[in-house]
């Protein structure tokens, strides 16, 4: 029986057509996925007066009047941090649902944001006593747990690889049911079991990414992996630094962090950098400006090394006036500021130079092919002379295949 092809509308080949059932099932996933978040919405907001309550406990309500918080101002600045996760999580998901949820990783994707925003939501470790509203709390923080590990196992090709991934990330499904079946049935929170397999899938999606980047990955696969990766280091950097920062400020000043209030309101700013990585992963499913992530790596690598090199000579300059010489604390962080503005520019463009030249090379030698074309235009003055230049530089920098210059006659 000959084998059903479809046309490749760019090529003009035939491809092998895709199968009627697996269609079929797309279909159902594509028709379903508006109805589930709507439940998970839904189940959010039914929870939310218990997530409420959770969130005063009894050290807590002692601590408030410290803080200068009412119960009510402490739970809706908790809420809103939880809310913008949730919203950022939703909005790059129906995005990705309404654009290209006919491919498959697409739509697997918009599920998983949606699974993301909602599963580690309102209903994550909560004590619910009603059994519907419970096994809706369960059931969305396990499915969540498992789409997060299976989304770096198929990324972003939609496809397993290595193949034996699949057979690891059905064993991590099975397990987690194993462990967050009892307590549906017994009207539990979520164990901290299927965290754990949920992290070791988690980890072996990691080792897949590495080796489909290195041994699998064609070059637009290749920038969707480096914008995801990016979000994933931004959101992990931008959570490590303020852990550190928090860390140096109880180090010089340990009664800075008085409560747990306080403690808890800062962490609440992490939900805020982990709402990053859903932006990243928005633009790599949808291939938006997907070319445009050297320059950003390079922007941002250049502006966090000018930024820590002008607070170390700020800080070091700030020390020597007031430490070793004797000028006043106004006039040292006056100098210090001007010092610290003047050496901005030169020490931008120094950082940006070694930048380009390690980490984005083409850039770095087209820019430097460019620059010695300038140069050498300023001294020809010769027609035939411009155009044999100009014909090198572009050799030179975008090494085409036939490069050729019109001159209007005018």
């Amino acid at each position: 029986m000959a084998a059903d092809v479809t046309a490749n509308a760019d090529t003009g080949s035939a491809t092998p057509a895709e199968p009627a059932w697996r269609a079929r099932w797309l279909i159902i996933a594509h028709r379903a996925w508006p109805v589930l978040t709507v439940l998970a919405i839904t189940a959010n907001l039914l929870v939310l007066p218990g997530y409420s309550r959770s969130l005063l406990t009894r050290t807590i309500r002692a601590e408030l009047p410290a803080a200068h918080l009412t119960p009510s101002e402490y739970v809706a600045i908790q809420i809103c941090y939880m809310s913008v996760f949730i919203l950022v999580c939703l909005t790059a998901a129906t995005i990705i649902y309404l654009r290209a949820a006919r491919e498959l990783v697409a739509l697997f994707c918009a599920y998983t944001l949606m699974a993301l925003g909602c599963g580690f939501g309102f209903i994550t470790g909560l004590t619910i006593t009603n059994p519907i509203l419970n096994a809706l709390s369960v059931s969305f923080t396990a499915v969540t747990q498992v789409l997060g590990g299976w989304f770096f196992l198929i990324f972003p090709s939609g496809r397993f690889v290595p193949r034996w991934g699949r057979w690891c990330a059905l064993a991590a499904a099975a397990g987690v049911a194993a462990v967050t079946i009892p307590a549906i049935v017994r009207v539990q929170p979520a164990p901290g079991a299927a965290q754990t397999i949920s992290v070791g899938l988690l980890l072996l999606g990691a080792g897949a990414q590495v080796y489909r980047y290195r041994r699998v990955s064609g070059l637009t696969e290749r920038q969707q992996t480096k914008w995801v990766v990016f979000g994933l280091t931004a959101a992990m950097a931008g959570i490590i630094v303020f852990q550190l920062a928090g860390l140096v400020v109880r180090a010089i000043a340990p009664s800075a962090v008085k409560s747990q209030v306080d403690s808890n309101l800062i962490g609440g700013v992490f939900i805020l950098f982990l709402a990053i990585i859903p932006v990243f992963i928005g633009i790599a499913v949808l291939r938006t400006h997907l070319w445009d992530i050297g320059l950003v790596i390079s922007r941002t690598l250049t502006y966090a090394v000018v930024t820590a090199l002008l607070a170390g000579i700020y800080a070091g300059l700030v020390l020597l006036a007031t430490r070793v010489l004797p000028f006043h604390t106004a006039v040292a962080v006056a100098m210090s500021t001007l010092v610290a503005a003047a050496a901005f520019h030169p020490l931008r463009l120094r950082v940006q130079h070694t930048v380009d030249r390690r980490f984005n090379r083409a850039r770095y030698d087209a820019g430097q092919a460019i620059a010695a074309f300038a140069a050498r235009l300023q001294d020809t003055a010769d027609p035939d002379a411009v155009h044999g230049h100009l014909l090198a530089a572009v050799h030179q920098a975008l090494e085409p295949a036939h490069a050729s210059v019109w001159i209007n006659p005018r």
